[in-house]
Order: structure tokens, then sequence, then C-alpha cells
């Protein structure tokens, strides 16, 4: 906010005082939002059409719910299944089995491009079926569910992940 001696006649002035406001209008009273829950074992992604993700969106913005207890992650099962493809389940059967100390390592073992592994395991990693651990100047993948189960309600066209 300029100095009030260098505002033009009629600009209107901001109090002071009180809660700032953001660009949106919206108060901010300097309270961050809190961080999204780490990913654990027991946090899975949520499956959900882009309809039913949308709908919980609006829901929790008209505060008819709260997404505090939700998955970090929503997608579709087609999403899912585009992520576990047979490359890459074998690849977590090979993270449980061998403990890589590394990524470069696993990428040795599997023969895989380390970029192109490296961002597989970032998308393996934020859909919470593995996580890759800092050791020193490395990352060590880590597997977090040794079975993810998906029951899938036909008669409802619902999905669920456990």
């Amino acid at each position: 906010m300029p100095h009030p001696a260098l505002l033009r006649p009629g600009t209107p002035r901001r109090p002071l005082h009180g809660p700032a406001t953001s660009v949106s209008g919206r108060a901010n009273l300097g309270t961050p939002d809190p961080a999204p829950p780490p990913v654990t074992p027991d946090r899975l992604p949520g499956l959900a059409s882009p309809q039913e993700m949308r709908a919980k969106l609006r829901a929790a913005a008209r505060g008819e719910a709260s997404l505090r207890d939700a998955p970090r992650l929503w997608m579709s099962v087609d999403a899912l299944m585009r992520l576990l493809t047979p490359e890459n389940r074998a690849l977590l059967a090979m993270i449980a089995r061998e403990a890589p100390r590394s990524v470069s390592e696993l990428a040795a073992r599997s023969g895989r491009d380390q970029g192109n592994l490296s961002r597989t395991l970032d998308k393996l990693e934020q859909a919470g079926l593995l996580r890759l651990v800092a050791d020193g100047r490395e990352k060590r993948p880590e597997l977090l569910r040794r079975q993810v189960h998906i029951a899938l309600d036909l008669a409802a066209d619902r999905a669920d992940c456990a």
C-alpha cells in the first residue's frame, strides 16, 4: 500500500488493522493451510469418477463436507489401472524382493532408463504405493503396501481402494 500522501484523490484506503485480504478478496488470518497428511500405508488413492471428484470438492467448498481425512490423491479406476501396468507391477515386486539401496541401483537391475524410472517412481509414490527415502544423495525406494484391493461395485458404478 503506497504512502497516504501518494494516493490520488478518490483512491480507496484499506484499513491499517484487521485481517488482510487476498487477491480473491477472502480474509487471510495469517494461519497457513494445514499441510496434507503424509503418504502412509493406510492412505491409498481415492477412486472416483471425475464427476464424483468434482461433487466432493464442491461440497467441501460449500462447507457441507470435510476433506481433512480424505485421500491425498484422487484418481479414476482407469488411471489406477494405467499406473499398475505389468511393467510397473514387476518393478514393485522387484523393490519388495531385492530392496535396492537407490534408484540408480534399481535402474541398473531393471534395465530401465533412470529418468523414465524416476518419473514412474514419483507417480507410484503419489499414489501411496511406495515412498522414496532420502539416503545421502540417493533416494531409496521402499514399498508401502504388499497388496492393494480394489472393490468394484458394478451395479452402482463405484470403486473403492483398500
